[in-house]
């Protein structure tokens, strides 16, 4: 089909080519992989601090026997209701900080390879 592995010269290059591709490709796809198993646990947690703390909020002001005690506790369970909000966006910056230095990493490790051209063009 192609005329490269006729010609030894060629399908070493070649080889050479797809090894580097390869070596810079692998860990990128095992970044990713790892990086949307994070982020799903992220979502999870947002998730599961806003459920619990539905539920709980649900529970006080069923438990509640005064009525003009209502308005109070729903205004003191909204002011809470941001924690979940700002725990997501602490663990989303701490994601994309970790991933910026991971994402860099294959990158350089391909440009110490011998061979790599330095200069464009």
């Amino acid at each position: 089909m192609f005329p490269y592995p006729d010609i030894p010269a060629a399908g070493a290059a070649m080889r050479a080519g797809t090894g580097a591709q390869l070596a810079f490709l692998g860990p990128l796809a095992q970044h990713y992989g790892d990086l949307g198993v994070r982020l799903g646990m992220v979502h999870m947690e947002l998730i599961h601090q806003t459920f619990a703390q539905t539920a709980d909020t649900w529970r006080e002001l069923a438990g509640c026997t005064d009525p003009f005690q209502l308005g109070s506790i729903a205004m003191q369970k909204l002011q809470d209701g941001g924690q979940p909000l700002r725990n997501y966006q602490a663990g989303l910056l701490a994601l994309l900080t970790d991933s910026r230095e991971q994402l860099a990493r294959p990158l350089l490790d391909l440009m110490r390879l011998p061979g790599f051209p330095t200069q464009a063009g």
